[in-house]
């Protein structure tokens, strides 16, 4: 059975429970190709990637073994499997399913290759190169999967490289480097690449990754962990981000990378290592102008600054502020960029645990930070009017998280609230080290204080590349 095939059966099992919703599509979804995608998401990949985590890590149960036995009834069936190394979409076959490997530790991990190359029991990096050919609403058609590997067969726009820049919620191991630190210990990272560390504040993947895997581009490295030779060969992103870094210089500027610093090695990068792989300059500016810039910053600010007041001067200094950086990158080439918004900071299991009835939003905070938000979309359409060739996705970050506390379930994020390392709930700002976490990560929104869990980075990303509603599109055109 080929992959399509199986895309095809699963739409087929799965038409007769959502017959009667199917006109209403026009009113639920802006796109007739984000409902065909929802429609398989949620009841098809979710099933196993319940139990089965984006890094290949995962425990084996009933409900993973009838998803698994759903798909393929026969002996020859398979499912789909992206390729960890390659992103390409490939069959699997079904005795390799029965291969459930364990660790030395006697864990069980996800499935392998007869070989012991982990596979992904996911259908994020194909969903990625996913393309509907109807545009008919009640009609169903199978998605058309392509089984080539080099870009020309996928109808997603080559994007060179992608350039991180931000706090903690996107920072992948830079503060690693720094005397301050950063979270190099488990369970940080438990359920990454091979459950270790790496200085990500949250158990998986961070939004940044899974924008990398959605473009088909390798994760970001930190440019601190990279040797000057290491940097002279990378030209598919480099990730600047420290955690507790904020758009002012002096936003917790003796233990992070401010922007500025950040900025600063991105200019080195393009004056230093990128040259050494780009040998005429105008590749070297086509390279960096076709590239993404992905900039999340901001909440550090109000946090450093104690302006959770509603403090209007306060918003409107910041935003001239991060103007001024963007301008700063603009003028370096960058010309397309993702920004997310600051989140609701009163919806932070830290705040929340002060707040009565326990577990609800501080809204004040909240207010705050909406009015900077709100401006941040004028201010990057002004942007756009006034700088030739910029272009923008406006990231509602903000709405994302309230979204998931009123309907996280929906997504089966049933703890809004609560971080998923238990000695957070009460006190501790960061999960302790080699402290024991929530059995089930994937029903949490939050893994400690301040920091989402991958399942929800997965799912943002998810809505902002496949929805017109958590992203808006300005201009910049990524499929």
């Amino acid at each position: 059975m080929s992959v399509v095939d199986v895309t095809d059966l699963a739409v087929q099992k799965l038409q007769p429970k959502y017959s009667l919703i199917l006109p209403l599509v026009p009113n639920l979804f802006l796109h007739h190709e984000s409902y065909k995608l929802w429609f398989l998401w949620h009841e098809f990949v979710n099933k196993i990637l319940s139990n089965c985590s984006l890094s290949w890590l995962g425990g084996r149960n009933r409900d993973s073994e009838r998803a698994l036995s759903w798909l393929g009834r026969r002996e020859d069936d398979a499912v789909f499997v992206s390729s960890a190394n390659a992103g390409v979409a490939a069959a699997l076959n079904r005795n390799w399913l029965e291969g459930w490997k364990k660790d030395d530790d006697g864990v069980q991990r996800c499935p392998t290759t007869p070989a012991g190359t982990p596979l992904e029991l996911s259908l994020w990096n194909s969903l990625s190169r996913f393309h509907i050919r109807s545009h008919e609403v009640n009609e169903l058609t199978p998605l058309v999967l392509p089984l080539s590997s080099s870009a020309a067969a996928y109808p997603t726009k080559h994007i060179p490289g992608l350039y991180v820049f931000g706090d903690s919620l996107v920072d992948c191991g830079n503060n690693n480097h720094l005397p301050s630190g950063g979270p190099s210990f488990l369970p940080y990272g438990i359920d990454f690449m091979h459950g270790k560390p790496t200085g990500r504040a949250t158990n998986g993947k961070t939004v940044a990754d899974f924008l990398a895997i959605h473009l088909g581009l390798p994760l970001t490295p930190p440019y601190l962990g990279l040797s000057n030779h290491q940097r002279n060969r990378v030209s598919t992103g480099i990730n600047y981000a420290s955690a507790g870094s904020g758009v002012l210089p002096d936003t917790n500027n003796d233990t992070s990378l401010t922007l500025d610093k950040q900025i600063k090695f991105f200019h080195r990068t393009i004056t230093h290592n990128l040259p050494k792989m780009f040998t005429e300059n105008e590749e070297l500016e086509k390279h960096i102008s076709e590239s993404l810039f992905f900039v999340s910053t901001g909440v550090n600010d109000y946090f450093h600054n104690g302006t959770f007041r509603g403090n209007k001067s306060f918003a409107f200094f910041l935003l001239s502020e991060i103007t001024l950086r963007v301008k700063t990158m603009y003028g370096l080439g960058a010309r397309k960029f993702i920004l997310n918004n600051i989140p609701p900071a009163g919806c932070f299991p830290s705040k929340a645990i002060h707040t009565r009835p326990i577990g609800k939003c501080d809204e004040k905070i909240n207010k705050a930070i909406t009015f900077y938000n709100k401006k941040l979309r004028e201010v990057l359409h002004e942007l756009q009017s006034n700088l030739p060739g910029f272009t923008f996705i406006h990231a509602d970050l903000y709405g994302f998280l309230k979204k998931m506390r009123k309907i996280g379930s929906y997504y089966g994020i049933v703890e809004t609230w609560k971080p998923c390392c238990p000695n957070t709930i009460y006190g501790d700002l960061k999960c302790q080290p080699s402290s024991v976490p929530c059995p089930n990560r994937n029903t949490h929104l939050f893994f400690d204080q301040y920091h989402p869990s991958e399942i929800a980075n997965k799912e943002y990303a998810w809505l902002c590349f496949n929805e017109k509603i958590i992203c808006k599109h300005w201009g910049l055109k990524l499929f």
